[in-house]
């Protein structure tokens, strides 16, 4: 399973009105094997009284400026 993954780039800047920019994207339940149905969460007790959330994936961009 992977849970969570963020890539990154820091853009290397002269000196100049920003001194550092950086631009990532991260995701989160990205990938998973496992035999249950897709939109269940294989973490989840299997027991009759749990109660079943589904499975999300999320995925974000962003940037950070520093000036």
């Amino acid at each position: 399973r992977l849970k969570n993954l963020t890539l990154g780039y820091s853009f290397p800047l002269k000196k100049g009105f920003i001194e550092k920019f950086r631009i990532y994207l991260s995701g989160e339940d990205l990938w998973e094997k496992t035999d249950m149905l897709k939109v269940f969460d294989p973490e989840v007790s299997n027991t009759a009284t749990a109660n079943y959330y589904p499975f999300f994936r999320t995925c974000s961009f962003g940037v950070n400026l520093i000036f």
